[in-house]
């Protein structure tokens, strides 16, 4: 049996054997396996999430996304990027790494 365990900004995370948490949402582009979020959070320095909002004033408050787990890279439009995440997504070589927040994507 899985044990979920609530956190402070309410959501689960799983204790044992995650396939059983994951969470189905519709696919809104079958030719790229497209989605909806939500809302994105960041985190720096393992500190608390926090919502970005980067979602609010789209269409149904929502983004579109791809799931593409083919890859490393996280593409967003440039502006969104930029006023979200300021000048961490500018890094010059590995050591900048530790300036890259935690990102936690709500469906």
């Amino acid at each position: 049996h899985t044990k979920l365990a609530p956190t402070s900004d309410g959501r689960k995370h799983c204790e044992s054997n995650p396939i059983e948490c994951f969470e189905f949402i519709p696919v809104t582009n079958p030719g790229f396996w497209g989605i909806e979020i939500v809302d994105l959070f960041v985190a720096y320095d393992k500190g608390v999430a926090t919502p970005t909002g980067i979602c609010k004033g789209k269409a149904n408050d929502r983004c579109k996304a791809i799931i593409d787990t083919g890859t490393y890279l996280i593409y967003g439009p440039k502006d969104d990027i930029k006023s979200t995440l300021g000048s961490t997504v500018d890094i010059q070589s590995c050591d900048d790494l530790a300036r890259l927040p935690s990102l936690t994507f709500s469906l």
